[in-house]
């Protein structure tokens, strides 16, 4: 069934899922959502199930005229969004008919914003997911962004019975600036006074940074001349370049890298760096295995409590 034709497609937008979990070793990324919490919620709005494909917008959302009639919800980044002149609010179910228009502009707080609609998105599915991977072309909507005029389809469209709404505990705060981590293969060999740098320093989001990696950089860098062979790396291996500025590696993140993993950061804060803009500031805060297991454990709860009957 038709869903939508999209009229401005924003600054970055794609077709995400919860990514293609199990080909890292053959060297294809996971891809996927980045903001994971804000995609779930999306979906558990619409009665989708968890891992159902949603439109990722990125700065800016998207504008459509709708082909069918169906219920949709935004969550995420924050932008003034509108059925046809009617304002709507993000965290919340709405109902558009046939021929009703969509708008949601530039994201205001946070970086990322997230479009389900209640049924199954239509996308090109590749390795068990419908992440668009666009560095290589494969998944979502032809390997790619949405571009104006594209025109979206969706099968077994469905409405929940009424109109729902996210507690605000579901909510980001975009202004946390700290980011927690756990201790990387590699940060034991770092000096003190380089752990110190680490941990004391105020970093600024660097505007290349992207779907595979948040770059950070400060004032004064500390430069380093470690180096070590290729080894493997996840979304939230922290790698400290020689020139001392750190990357966090995101969903389309390469599988193996040559600099040293200083950390892993946690799971629950990675949905808290997807949302930094361009020059936001993050500090960095070394926590336990133990904390982060507990501080997962809490955020998995918390979402799988949406879904309980």
């Amino acid at each position: 069934m038709k869903w939508m034709t999209v009229i401005r497609s924003g600054l970055f937008s794609t077709i995400q899922d919860m990514g293609r979990v199990g080909y890292r070793s053959k060297g294809i990324p996971l891809s996927g959502a980045l903001d994971r919490s804000s995609a779930v919620l999306a979906n558990w709005l619409v009665g989708n199930p968890p891992r159902a494909a949603v439109i990722e917008m990125t700065a800016e959302g998207l504008h459509g005229k709708m082909l069918a009639s169906c219920a949709i919800a935004v969550t995420g980044g924050v932008a003034e969004m509108y059925r046809n002149d009617e304002s709507l609010s993000e965290n919340r179910t709405h109902f558009f008919n046939e021929g009703d228009v969509l708008r949601i502009g530039r994201i205001s707080s946070g970086y990322r914003a997230y479009l389900a609609v209640g049924g199954t998105l239509e996308a090109d599915t590749v390795l068990g997911s419908a992440s668009t991977y666009a560095p290589c072309g494969f998944g979502g909507f032809h390997g790619r962004s949405l571009r104006k005029g594209d025109e979206l389809h969706f099968f077994y469209p469905h409405s929940p019975a009424y109109s729902q709404k996210a507690l605000d505990s579901y909510e980001h705060t975009f202004t946390q600036e700290l980011i927690r981590f756990v201790p990387g293969p590699e940060w034991g060999m770092l000096l003190d006074r380089e752990m110190e740098y680490l941990l004391d320093t105020t970093f600024s989001v660097l505007p290349e940074s992207d779907r595979m990696g948040i770059r950070l950089t400060a004032k004064k860098p500390y430069e380093n001349n470690y180096q070590i062979i290729s080894v493997p790396v996840l979304p939230g291996t922290v790698q400290l370049l020689p020139d001392g500025r750190p990357v966090v590696l995101m969903a389309d993140g390469q599988t193996t890298g040559g600099y040293p993993r200083i950390g892993q950061v946690i799971r629950q804060d990675m949905d808290i760096l997807a949302q930094k803009r361009p020059n936001e500031k993050v500090r960095f805060k070394l926590i336990s295995m133990e904390e982060a297991l507990y501080l997962y454990r809490y955020r998995n709860e918390k979402l799988n409590a949406l879904f309980r009957k």
